[in-house]
């Protein structure tokens, strides 16, 4: 984020090619850690993003540190907050299946505190991702 303004473009734009390649365009941008500067709205604009970021996290290094994850969110999450889950799975099986379990057990217990879970699209009102041929993922659209 400390790039020029026509360095931090060329990335964004380097990046929504490989994407594009990959049959994906999206249409929504986290800033990675969440950091953001005034350049970042300029770039973003030319490749017609917007920045969307989190207000809730588990500092859990890319589910490089998931012991007690579930707990270290539900301690601070409340309601209205976009939570930062990380989709790399961590690296070894062990690992996974611990992972998976701290999912069930972060997922079930917002579920019985009567949380609502929304996807991203419906909480910012807007598509956040859309296929090669312009149709909106995640959607009936599919």
């Amino acid at each position: 984020m400390l790039q020029s303004l026509p360095n931090l473009h060329k990335e964004i734009q380097r990046t929504q090619n490989i994407l594009q390649q990959s049959g994906i365009s999206p249409t929504v941008f986290r800033p990675p850690a969440g950091i953001t500067n005034p350049r970042l709205r300029y770039a973003l604009q030319r490749e017609g993003l917007v920045t969307v970021t989190f207000s809730c996290r588990a500092f859990d290094r890319g589910n490089r540190k998931i012991t007690n994850l579930a707990s270290r969110i539900l301690q601070k999450i409340k309601a209205g907050d976009i939570l930062l889950l990380h989709d790399t799975p961590p690296q070894t099986e062990a690992e996974i299946q611990q992972w998976k379990t701290e999912l069930e057990t972060l997922l079930s217990t917002l579920s019985g505190k009567e949380y609502a879970m929304q996807p991203l699209e419906k909480l910012i009102g807007q598509t956040v991702m859309n296929g090669i041929k312009g149709k909106a993922i995640g959607t009936k659209e599919e």
